[in-house]
């Protein structure tokens, strides 16, 4: 669809504004300064002369294609001769369309500017029955509706392949999974306290924790079959725990470290590399601190779909930037952040 041009031709007489009758109208491309190609309708069907004459009241319309730069409008009659510069016919869909770039639609991207409803397209994008998508059918809508698609609906036009529009989507990514500290066990050697709580007063909660010493570096363990949908990537973690005594400005270090077993594998196997974050006691006694997350933590063994991934957290008061001394750090929760490539672990 061409853009549209409708002006009057006036000039001010003596302080009033006058009509031109009749005028003549030149439309030229701002680009070339040469004659433009102009028409009568909007589908681009019947060509104008250019240039034409404008009617009896002084208006005139026409249109035109989108162009970088605008056009030149010209009128003319007797002693009357303006130029209009730089004129953007239509919307900004037509506005400089030479210099707008747009991703490449792939075949499932035109499948889905086809489709006309979120159903259809979730079809087309393999999601479950039950996934929740339900911060997603506003683009969706976009697509298939008749707005222009936002920058995260063109992002979906663009992917490859299903498994892309699912994460242009942010339908798979980065997920959290809390282990509160009830799920973890001092490990046999170098291990940490026994699970014990603070009691809450009355109509307050207890709060169950692991006690890692100040001076050595001390761990529990957890394991868990990782789900299918996970990509067998890098994990972070972080911590939820509170200091059991003083008020002096601190820190303390925090880590995870991970191994991988497929099924018919030993655990007896070594684990990755040490991953760890350095966070600020608080400096009233037994407050809840929350850590930020640690660094990537590559997890040991081969990593692959389904596999039963045995991890440890520590504490490691030995460092030298762990300056909480000879105080414990109770633990009462780890959030390991994974990434999934997948919307279900079917």
């Amino acid at each position: 669809m061409l853009g549209k041009c409708t002006r009057q031709a006036a000039q001010n007489v003596d302080g009033f504004i006058k009509v031109v009758e009749s005028p003549t109208v030149t439309v030229r491309r701002e680009d070339t300064s040469g004659i433009a190609t102009i028409y009568s309708d909007a589908e681009g069907a019947l060509a104008m002369s250019n240039p034409f004459t404008a009617s009896a009241d002084g208006t005139f319309t026409f249109y035109a294609e989108g162009l970088t730069g605008g056009y030149r409008i010209r009128v003319q009659k007797a002693s009357l001769d303006v130029e209009e510069r730089n004129v953007a016919i239509g919307s900004v869909q037509y506005l400089d369309e030479d210099a707008v770039t747009l991703p490449d639609v792939s075949e499932l991207g035109q499948d889905l500017l086809a489709a006309t409803t979120p159903g259809d397209m979730q079809a087309l994008l393999e999601l479950e029955p039950g996934t929740d998508v339900q911060a997603h059918h506003a683009n969706l809508d976009t697509i298939a509706g008749g707005s222009a698609p936002t920058a995260a609906g063109l992002a979906v036009l663009s992917a490859a392949d299903a498994a892309a529009q699912r994460a242009a989507l942010a339908i798979a990514g980065k997920n959290a999974i809390p282990i509160p500290a009830t799920a973890l066990t001092p490990r046999a050697t170098n291990g940490c306290a026994a699970l014990t709580s603070s009691a809450g007063a009355t109509d307050q909660p207890d709060v169950p924790y692991l006690a890692f010493d100040g001076a050595a570096k001390e761990y529990a363990t957890f394991l868990m079959r990782m789900p299918k949908s996970w990509n067998e990537g890098t994990v972070t973690a972080a911590y939820g725990w509170r200091r059991a005594s003083g008020t002096g400005a601190a820190n303390v270090v925090l880590g995870l470290r991970a191994v991988a077993v497929s099924d018919n594998e030993t655990p007896a196997a070594a684990f990755g590399a040490d991953a760890t974050v350095t966070d600020a006691a608080s400096t009233t006694t037994a407050n809840m601190c929350l850590s930020g997350e640690t660094s990537a933590c590559t997890i040991g063994g081969t990593p692959s779909e389904g596999d039963l991934v045995l991890f440890e957290v520590f504490r490691d008061g030995a460092s030298g930037s762990d300056t909480l001394n000879s105080v414990d750090l109770w633990l009462t929760e780890v959030t390991l952040f994974v990434t999934l490539n997948e919307t279900n672990d079917a």
